[in-house]
């Protein structure tokens, strides 16, 4: 593997210090990852794996890693997709205590299932079919009615609906339905948003460029529906987290067009506070991944986008829900990064990063 040290001069305090060294590890022509990565201990070691979509076959790779930064070679399991998938996600379905993968495949308008067997190995692809003309563009898992069970909720793109499919437990769900939608539909993320301990749902919405928002009952049904617009461009990816240490969860959105990751901070009103925008210059953010970077407490936010001088950005997290001055890295690759990920990859107790570039699969080892 490539190795170059990245080190990122700030004008904060010594706690506030963003230094990596960047490993290349799959270089140019492997065609890992495009549309989503992410991390966990699929094998049982206690150490992180990486899980993502291989752009070059349409393909789901599962990494495992040693340990130290370092990682072994993809094992590739097959969509049979004409388009990669758009969105991966780890969580034990059937509750055997093993991990198991959930991918939005919205080019054959399924989503689909891998069992894992707890020692980093999968089972073949099983398909949810959500009927015909479906393309199910993001996903979310979250116990949406209350019996502890994981749910799984969908934005279909096919029909511009939030679909759910609640879970028996067992890896079977039961069939979908839908529970609202709005025009252009993107991105999904769950949450309790207003601290009733109901699972909600937000939807970003292209068409009307609005995030949309159904508060959840806790038996699967969805009732009190608000919006808010977004600035004069589209809501592509949404994530939720607690921005301001209040204990309600806030969205951070990147909006493509206008350039900006938006903050919109929750309460238990139901209402959000006026959203704060981070521009972030000629360049359209495509994926945002949430964690304290510089280890002084505050949630801060690593941002991947296509386009312009650099390929990623941090926006460094103040505690109160704002952030401050964008911290820019160039990963030198010329359409940028479309994919991130935070994780502890080396057992150092920092957080690093990992940022699919359409090329190459970068590892920023953060050194704390």
């Amino acid at each position: 593997m490539a190795s170059t040290t990245m080190s990122i001069s700030t004008a904060f305090a010594s706690t506030q210090q963003f230094t990596f060294e960047r490993v290349v590890a799959y270089p140019s022509g492997n065609g890992f990852p495009t549309t989503s990565i992410t991390t966990a201990d699929v094998n049982g070691d206690n150490k992180q794996d990486i899980i993502g979509i291989c752009g070059s076959d349409n393909n789901v790779a599962v990494i495992l890693g040693y340990g130290n930064g370092s990682f072994g070679t993809p094992t590739m399991y097959l969509t049979g997709s004409n388009i990669p998938p758009t969105v991966i996600i780890v969580v034990d379905l059937n509750g055997d205590n093993y991990l198991d993968i959930v991918a939005a495949d919205p080019g054959e308008g399924n989503v689909l299932l891998f069992f894992g067997y707890g020692n980093g190995s999968f089972q073949e692809r099983m398909v949810l079919f959500m009927g015909g003309g479906s393309g199910p563009i993001s996903l979310a898992v979250d116990d949406l009615n209350g019996d502890s069970f994981p749910d799984i909720a969908v934005t279909n793109i096919g029909y511009n609906q939030v679909v759910v499919m609640l879970g028996y437990g067992t890896g079977s769900f039961q069939a979908p339905y839908t529970v609202g939608g709005c025009g252009d539909l993107f991105s999904i993320v769950i949450g309790d948003f207003d601290g009733d301990s109901c699972v909600d749902i937000a939807t970003a919405c292209n068409g009307p460029q609005i995030v949309m928002m159904y508060f959840g009952y806790c038996d699967g049904t969805f009732g009190q529906e608000i919006s808010f617009s977004m600035p004069d461009g589209y809501p592509l990816l949404l994530i939720a987290a607690d921005f301001n240490n209040d204990s309600y969860l806030d969205i951070a959105v990147a909006v493509i067009v206008a350039d900006c990751i938006s903050v919109v901070l929750g309460n238990d009103s139901r209402t959000f506070k006026p959203q704060n925008n981070y521009y972030t210059g000629d360049n359209d953010p495509v994926a945002i991944a949430v964690g304290d970077l510089n280890g002084d407490g505050y949630l801060d936010m690593a941002v991947a986008y296509i386009f312009g001088d650099g390929n990623m950005m941090i926006l460094p997290g103040s505690g109160d829900g704002t952030f401050g001055e964008i911290i820019s890295l160039s990963l030198e690759v010329y359409n940028g990064g479309n994919s991130i990920a935070i994780s502890d990859l080396n057992g150092d107790s920092c957080l690093d990063i990992i940022v699919g570039t359409g090329y190459n699969l970068d590892i920023l080892l953060h050194t704390c």
